[in-house]
């Protein structure tokens, strides 16, 4: 029976041996109803008038909800509404309780936990009865994923870095370990997506860093290892690490070798990963001298993708120096290269394939001698084994111009 109910009496009668009540409901008209509830049975009164608030979303028993949701109810004209929301279905710990608003909806201001379930209801301000309570499950994001797009910048204060990130909407924050050595990282810092710096670094120095994203899901991995003098020199030597294949011979800290070089001879260096280049996070033709990393890429991982070569020519183009180290290089880009790669090995690395190895024998030691006045001139004699995969050319040279 569908009735409107404006004032009701609940009068309970409990029967012994069903375990049952009966709720006997008396209405404004006259009439009389019994209804008969078990145990655990939970019942929720409505209206069909407008003067009575009711709640619309999040529906009860909703799930996945997002960590700052928009609750609405019915509009009651000229009225201004209540908002109670607690992790506790009695409310005996109320989180947050929000009062005069003047329309029928309202954006969460504050983030919720995630994966919680909350319970929620409202009342018309100055009355005193409120809604029945309805709950909701927020949503749990996904685990942060290793961050690859990543720069360590200068920044404008003293004794302070910035960091730069290509990064998804469910990340909340980064975590950052640090140390001086890149073996060790003993301090860490955090920074919120809004505010990416890390600030009281001592200055005239140089940090190794790891960055991890953080979110309600958890910390993820660690990136690869970047570096970065704390000075504001202006053009900086910039240090890129392309090396991304993941190989037996991949400790992801090669910047190192790279940075300690660097720093002996009086220069100071910002890094950043080869994704950073491509996703626009630096400047152009900012940095003195852009040195890459590229490992081992090859043909597995790409040694230099299409964007990567534009970058470079532009560089070249407009004064800048590159030095690049890496196996495989001419590999990838000239013999298994096509048309465009060829071209930018040719005319910009100046490098051109020769053979997989020396007279294409492999595991063959060579002794290795320094001919010339060259930027490795001051290198003594070493031996070199050659392998499919091993450094048979162990840098390039130095590209003043294209």
């Amino acid at each position: 029976m569908k009735k409107t109910i404006i004032i009701f009496l609940l009068l309970a009668a409990i029967l012994s041996v069903t375990f049952a009540q009966n709720m006997t409901l008396h209405f404004t008209n006259g009439t009389i109803d019994t209804v008969q509830l078990d145990d655990g049975f939970q019942l929720y009164f409505s209206d069909t008038v407008n003067t009575v608030a009711r709640l619309q979303a999040p529906v009860n028993g909703a799930r996945n909800v997002a960590q700052r949701p928009e609750f609405s109810w019915r509009h009651v004209p000229g009225r201004e509404f209540e908002l109670l929301i607690s992790d506790d279905d009695a409310f005996s710990d109320t989180l947050y309780h929000f009062t005069h608003i003047d329309t029928n909806s309202y954006v969460c201001e504050i983030t919720l936990n995630v994966q919680t379930r909350y319970y929620w209801k409202i009342r018309i301000h100055g009355e005193e009865l409120w809604t029945a309570s309805w709950y909701f499950t927020t949503y749990m994001p996904s685990f942060p994923e290793k961050i690859y797009s990543l720069a360590l910048l200068p920044a404008d204060s003293f004794g302070s870095i910035q960091l730069k990130t290509h990064y998804p909407a469910e990340v909340d924050s980064f975590m950052v370990i640090y140390g001086f050595d890149g073996l060790s990282f003993s301090d860490t810092a955090y920074c919120d997506t809004a505010d990416m710096f890390i600030n009281g670094l001592d200055a005239d120095s140089c940090y190794y860093m790891k960055v991890a994203a953080v979110n309600g899901a958890g910390t993820g991995p660690l990136s690869d290892v970047l570096a970065i003098s704390v000075s504001t020199v202006v053009q900086p030597v910039l240090i890129v690490n392309g090396f991304d294949r993941t190989t037996a011979g991949n400790s992801h800290d090669f910047i190192r070798q790279h940075a300690e070089a660097v720093l002996a001879q009086g220069y100071t260096l910002v890094s950043a990963t080869n994704d950073a280049l491509t996703d626009g996070l630096l400047s152009f033709p900012y940095y003195s001298e852009l040195i890459y990393i590229l490992g081992e890429e090859s043909t597995a991982d790409e040694t230099f993708s299409n964007a990567e070569q534009d970058i470079i020519e532009n560089y070249l183009t407009s004064g800048g120096k590159v030095f690049i180290s890496g196996a495989e290089i001419a590999w990838d880009i000239d013999y298994k290269g096509s048309v465009s790669d060829k071209a930018f090995c040719h005319n910009y690395l100046h490098l051109a394939y020769a053979q997989n190895a020396p007279n294409n024998a492999t595991a063959t030691y060579y002794n290795v001698n320094v001919v010339g006045d060259t930027i490795f001139s001051d290198l003594s004699s070493f031996f070199l084994i050659t392998a499919h995969t091993v450094l048979t050319m162990f840098a390039i040279r130095m590209s003043l111009h294209p």
